[in-house]
């Protein structure tokens, strides 16, 4: 028997899978800048970020857009950008994957509501 799903917790779910998905492609798109650019996008994600974290909700999302924007910003020196560039990749990806199963949990939940 299907137990309805908490309107909160669909919510949650539809905010991190739109957040996770998204925000994966967005940091798989900033590796390839050069360094100035990618040195001002990168310290005004990780600025944004720590805005975000310091409300108690929100807490590990600021940190992972601390740690993109030091990443992003990090990617534009000529030497330690490809690794940068590959770690950059790798959490793209896994942020993708977080997201599409969010995704999927939003669905079940929305169809643990109907009637």
């Amino acid at each position: 028997m299907n137990d309805i799903v908490p309107k909160k917790n669909i919510v949650l779910y539809g905010t991190n899978a739109a957040g996770g998905v998204l925000g994966g492609i967005i940091l798989m798109a900033l590796r390839d800048m050069r360094f100035v650019p990618a040195l001002i996008v990168g310290v005004i994600i990780a600025l944004a970020g720590y805005g975000i974290s310091r409300s108690g909700e929100n807490r590990l999302t600021g940190k992972v857009f601390v740690a993109a924007g030091l990443l992003t910003a990090v990617s534009g020196i000529p030497i330690i950008g490809g690794i940068a560039g590959f770690i950059m990749t790798i959490s793209g990806i896994g942020l993708i994957a977080v997201g599409v199963v969010n995704l999927v949990n939003f669905f079940k939940g929305l169809r643990s509501r109907r009637y």
